[in-house]
């Protein structure tokens, strides 16, 4: 242990994880098309500055590393978008709970948000890098660095958000084409969620409408 209290983690990021994942080459070239997701850059959500830089990566992280997912739901082809009370426009995903398996991340956090069940395997493709500098945001997180891992996965709406009270209250769900979907997120600052799904499309990930089926 640290002496802020977490599991003090190796800078490098690399190796397997659990799911289905996608790999792709060539942060280098993609990074030209997205600069603001793959440089390091403070974290930002809602206006705030947070404590850590974050940068994607198409390297996936190792299991260890991995805290948090964020997820790229497609129902029948249309994107789901969350809005919480306090008017944040995200995609589904958060926290990773100590010793869960991160599909079983995933299917929680699409249910608590969304009310959407999984329907087919989370195909994980990014990451992104977290470095803190302070503590770790929970005891056991890996410190100072850390992951966020990022998947497309197939769902379909069952029923209204769980919302249980720890985490943020959704009041509103949205299935969206996906470019309807990349401009409702830009409307908020989201930490470049906008960009994560476009990046998402272009990879052939999430096809617009009247293309061929993901790859």
């Amino acid at each position: 242990m640290s002496p802020e209290g977490g599991r003090r983690a190796e800078a490098s990021v690399g190796g397997a994880c659990e799911g289905a994942p996608v790999a792709f080459e060539g942060d280098a070239a993609w990074s030209v098309r997205y600069p603001e997701l793959f440089r390091a850059r403070p974290h930002s959500w809602g206006g705030v500055v947070r404590e850590s830089t974050v940068r994607l990566t198409l390297t996936l992280p190792s299991d260890d590393l991995v805290v948090n997912a964020r997820l790229i739901a497609v129902d029948d082809g249309a994107v789901v978008v969350c809005t919480t009370a306090e008017g944040w426009r995200t995609l589904p995903g958060g926290s990773r709970e100590r010793g869960e398996p991160i599909d079983a991340t995933a299917a929680r956090e699409l249910m608590e948000e969304a009310g959407c069940v999984v329907v087919g395997p989370v195909r994980w493709f990014a990451g992104h890098v977290v470095t803190t500098q302070t503590r770790p945001w929970k005891e056991w997180h890996p410190f100072p660095v850390s992951a966020w891992l990022v998947g497309v996965v197939p769902v379909r709406r069952a029923c209204p958000p769980t919302n249980p009270p720890d985490g943020e209250t959704v009041v509103d769900v949205r299935l969206l084409e996906p470019d309807e979907a990349i401009t409702y997120l830009s409307g908020f600052d989201n930490g470049g969620q906008a960009a994560l799904l476009a990046l998402a499309v272009d990879l052939g990930l999430v096809p617009r409408p009247g293309t061929a089926s993901p790859r």
